[in-house]
């Protein structure tokens, strides 16, 4: 009888989420991680909620801090995860793997930490997870048609 490897279970379970979700998300790998950012965030993710929801045999899991969310939308995951600051503190941020959302609802490139000016930071940075979320959720809405000018000809 063939011995069961729950990490590998796991593994499999999580692609064939992917696959059921995203129809053909890039699953190569190299080494343990995922060659495609958005994949490697949804694997962090997935191992996460496998691990909160793991029983809490010796309490463990209560040292754990969630840095990380992913909301999907559209057929898209969106990541809105914890950003340290140059003072040490930590805000939120929210990125589709390519760019971040600012506080308007507008997607910016997100340049090099080193290049990363007040101006950047004070768009692009949230409070808290909810206020990220919040924002998510209007720059996704549905944005009504602009009004017809009626023609008087």
């Amino acid at each position: 009888m063939a011995d069961h490897d729950p990490a590998a279970a796991e593994r499999a379970a999580f692609e064939a989420q992917m696959q059921q979700d995203y129809h053909s998300p890039c699953l190569e790998r190299r080494g343990d991680a995922y060659w495609d950012l958005g994949v490697e965030m949804a694997w962090r993710m997935w191992q996460a909620r496998a691990a909160l929801a793991a029983p809490k045999a010796d309490g463990w899991q209560q040292e754990l801090e969630v840095d990380s969310y992913t909301y999907d939308a559209r057929g898209h995951a969106f990541n809105i995860m914890q950003a340290q600051q140059r003072d040490g503190s930590t805000r939120w941020k929210v990125s589709d793997g390519i760019a971040v959302l600012n506080i308007h609802g507008e997607w910016e490139f997100e340049p090099s930490p080193s290049t990363r000016d007040d101006g950047f930071l004070a768009r692009c940075r949230f409070d808290s997870p909810q206020s990220a979320l919040a924002v998510l959720k209007r720059s996704l809405a549905p944005t009504a048609p602009a009004p017809q000018e009626e023609s008087h000809d």
